[in-house]
């Protein structure tokens, strides 16, 4: 289905990344999510019909890693196109009644729009969590986004160069 992937670097902060994930599990606990703590640096994430994630702190070398993975799952689709089809074979015999067939598309409607606000409230929790620990935020530090070989302006999702093929 729809899946969103976020992750970011905190440079220079992993040797505090168990009081970073307190904080965050702190900062996660208000939010409107279900949150399942998986293991010291693991989240199981739930919100609305569907909308599942897991959020994850990693350590690399002296920097921390977050990764954020929310998915919409087969639910609200199955049960959109149920209604639908109900709804459809209703309509065939009362024909009258045909225009209902829009009303219930609702649940897949419902489902992308909770994705939408668990992504939001995800990042505002680790946004939050990392001022409340470190005192501010610190940006992943920008990365030359030109090609080394031949000088071409790379796009933002580049993992090779389109024009001369070298990786980056």
């Amino acid at each position: 289905m729809r899946e969103r992937r976020h992750s970011g670097v905190i440079v220079g902060r992993g040797s505090r990344i168990d009081v970073f994930a307190d904080a965050l599990d702190r900062e996660l606990s208000f939010t409107r999510l279900k949150v399942k703590r998986m293991g010291a640096h693991e989240w199981r994430l739930r919100m609305g019909l569907g909308v599942k994630g897991i959020l994850r702190l990693l350590r690399v070398g002296d920097d921390l890693h977050y990764e954020l993975s929310l998915e919409l799952s087969r639910i609200p689709l199955l049960l959109s196109l149920a209604i639908a089809a109900v709804s459809l074979l209703v309509s065939l015999i009362f024909f009258f009644f045909g225009f209902l067939f829009f009303f219930f598309l609702f649940p897949l409607v419902m489902g992308f729009w909770n994705v939408e606000k668990a992504e939001r409230e995800a990042l505002e929790a680790l946004e939050a969590a990392q001022l409340h620990v470190f005192g501010e935020v610190r940006l992943q530090p920008p990365r030359d986004r030109t090609c080394t070989i031949c000088g071409f302006e790379l796009p933002e999702w580049a993992i090779y160069c389109p024009r001369c093929g070298a990786k980056l």
